[in-house]
């Protein structure tokens, strides 16, 4: 009798082993959410009192927030990095376009064994109106490595808001004036990590919230406001909100300590809108260059593996691919640009980045400008030659003249250009597409006017 129950005694505690070490070792869920059109200026953690965003401050609080993060200037460049982990210059090839030759994070963790599901703006996919011989037509949610998604601007636009048109793995519909778009896809996120609350899973979540038009919101005081800074910043809120109530989800599963959640925005704060922060009036500088328009919040909570802290590192979209890749033991495709900071999230030592580089050109097809630069923490180099020491210069105002500069500038100059000169002069898919058909086509009618005019 005694032996026997030391054989049972002995397989209960190998078995609890077992349970323990299969726990420890399991793949962490990743809930990766980017915010549409909002600056760092807009949140309480850094250092806003005019915003209120108590929930995101929570999980800054209680993991790492990232006090010199970046984005691309425009949303669609942001969506092309952030998911393929690759600078602009390597792939982009036009606005609302995502090559359909590049492997997303989603693919990735796919094939390492995750669920996965996307929910909010899409935007990487041209209408049919757009589409002519030889333009790259983009790349739907399904073929992106998403197994379930729930899309705002696929095929078809609509209303993000109130009375929207959303598609719902691959079905579009136009919902009632009453229904607020925003909690339709936080209704599917929610439903989804609980489909999946056994397994690993993805979850990215590039919500609809807080991009213009700018109405009310379900929570609201004034249901008749007409005011854009007064609903912008009830709409802050209510994206707050939602996070929050993806949070409590988790914790709601017993998930939350096998989650990691990052937080970002995509781009800088509509130019409409204005914001206080720190005695500084910050102007929305969405779509520029400039310290407001690409700085925008980043926040990285693993409850239970990220020790709390206000990290100074340089981070940038870029680099959230290759950071869940490691963590989930994904393989990593060749041509990745951006560095992991798993190392930080599981509590060692993690070698920072000094610099970062960034291509932009949001709209090549339109005949718009490239904007190439490399940056520190302080100093910003343009290609063109403008030199700033943007901490001590956030607008921009002065640039450094090569040959009568302090050394301390010339210093910077060679460093920035020596990274400049690492990376293609013109964006490759951009230089092997076609001339731009939206461009060729205002040429087309420029000339015909002329010609009329003769």
């Amino acid at each position: 009798m005694r032996n026997g129950m030391k054989r049972i005694t002995t397989a209960i505690v190998a078995s609890c082993l077992w349970l323990t070490s299969g726990a420890e070792s399991r793949q962490p869920n990743i809930v990766v959410i980017m915010a549409d059109d909002v600056g760092h200026e807009c949140f309480g953690c850094y250092g806003s009192e005019q915003y209120k965003t108590p929930q995101l401050d929570q999980l800054a609080r209680s993991g790492i927030q990232f006090n010199h993060g970046y984005s691309q200037p425009l949303c669609t460049p942001s969506r092309v990095k952030i998911m393929t982990g690759k600078s602009n210059v390597y792939n982009y090839v036009d606005f609302s376009c995502l090559a359909p030759t590049e492997r997303t994070f989603a693919h990735v963790l796919k094939d390492a064994g995750y669920a996965t599901c996307i929910a909010g703006k899409w935007q990487l996919l041209l209408r049919d109106k757009d589409l002519k011989p030889g333009v790259n037509p983009g790349t739907m949610p399904e073929d992106a490595g998403f197994d379930e998604h729930y899309m705002w601007q696929v095929k078809d636009r609509g209303s993000r808001y109130w009375q929207p048109t959303l598609t719902f793995n691959g079905e579009t519909k136009s919902y009632t004036k009453d229904q607020y778009g925003p909690d339709l896809l936080s209704e599917q996120v929610l439903g989804f990590m609980e489909r999946n609350k056994d397994k690993p899973f993805l979850v990215y979540y590039p919500m609809l919230l807080v991009h213009s038009p700018f109405p009310v919101t379900p929570l609201s005081e004034d249901k008749d406001c007409k005011d854009p800074q007064k609903n912008f910043e009830d709409m802050v809120f209510y994206m707050d909100y939602l996070i929050g109530k993806l949070a409590a989800k988790l914790d709601e599963l017993s998930i939350r300590d096998n989650t990691l959640i990052v937080f970002m925005g995509d781009n800088g704060t509509h130019g409409s809108l204005k914001s206080n922060l720190k005695g500084r009036v910050v102007r929305g500088s969405k779509g520029k260059t400039i310290d407001d328009g690409i700085h925008v919040p980043f926040i990285a909570n693993w409850k239970g593996h990220t020790a709390p802290q206000q990290n100074n590192d340089l981070v940038h979209i870029g680099d959230i691919f290759p950071t869940v890749a490691e963590l989930a033991g994904a393989k990593m495709p060749e041509g990745i640009t951006g560095r992991s900071f798993a190392a930080l999230l599981n509590g060692k030592v993690c070698d920072p980045r000094e610099s970062m580089y960034m291509y932009y050109n949001s709209r090549p097809s339109e005949g718009k400008g490239t904007k190439v630069l490399a940056q520190t923490k302080e100093w910003k180099l343009y290609s063109t030659g403008e030199l700033y020491q943007y901490s001590k210069d956030i607008l921009e105002k002065e640039s450094y003249s090569a040959g009568s500069e302090p050394e301390r500038a010339s210093v910077m100059r060679a460093k920035l250009q020596e990274l400049l000169d690492a990376h293609p002069k013109e964006g490759l898919m951009i230089a092997k597409a076609p001339e731009g058909h939206l461009a060729k086509e205002k040429k087309n009618k420029k000339a015909k006017k002329n010609k009329n005019k003769k």
